[in-house]
Formats: structure tokens, C-alpha cells, sequence
């Protein structure tokens, strides 16, 4: 199995938000150029940002609103937003 890897945008993303605190979700696409999650977690290190912080921000990346299903004329019927918890809620 191979690694992961993150482009430019998606580093900057995860970086940023492992140094703000707790992680949202965010878009990303998934290139086979860039960096693994161990190399960035190596960056982390050397900047201060633990592994565990990197580790949750990269999983913010990985999760993607799913595209509306269902047009009319090209266009979306409806809107949505999924947000994941990572927790069970209440």
C-alpha cells in the first residue's frame, strides 16, 4: 500500500490548521506527487507542532462534502453540509 501524499495547497491547509488547535473539515484531492503524512508529521517536529496535531489535521483534509447528486438544467436541487464529529454526539 502507498502512502498518501499532499500536495502544496493541502500542506498549507494541514499546517495550518494543526498550529490553530482542534481541526475542521476542508476540501482536498488526493495526488500521487507531494508529501506522505510521515514527512509531515517530520515537519511538525521541527517546527513544534506534535504528530498527533499534524495526524488530525490531515484527517480534516481527507474528508470531502460529497457533490449534490441530483440537478435540474445543470444545476443542484439542494444544498448540504455534512460535518463529521470523529466523536459520538450528545
Amino acid at each position: 500500500m502507498t502512502d498518501r501524499r499532499y500536495n502544496d495547497d493541502e500542506v498549507a491547509a494541514i499546517f495550518s490548521k494543526a498550529a490553530e488547535g482542534p481541526p475542521t473539515p476542508a476540501l482536498g484531492v488526493a495526488r500521487t506527487e507531494g508529501l506522505t503524512l510521515a514527512d509531515l508529521q517530520e515537519i511538525g517536529r521541527e517546527v513544534g507542532i506534535t504528530p498527533e496535531a499534524v495526524a488530525q489535521a490531515a484527517a480534516a483534509v481527507d474528508l470531502r462534502p460529497l457533490a449534490a447528486a441530483q440537478t435540474f438544467l445543470g444545476l443542484p436541487i439542494g444544498v448540504e453540509r455534512r460535518i463529521a464529529l470523529n466523536r459520538w454526539p450528545g
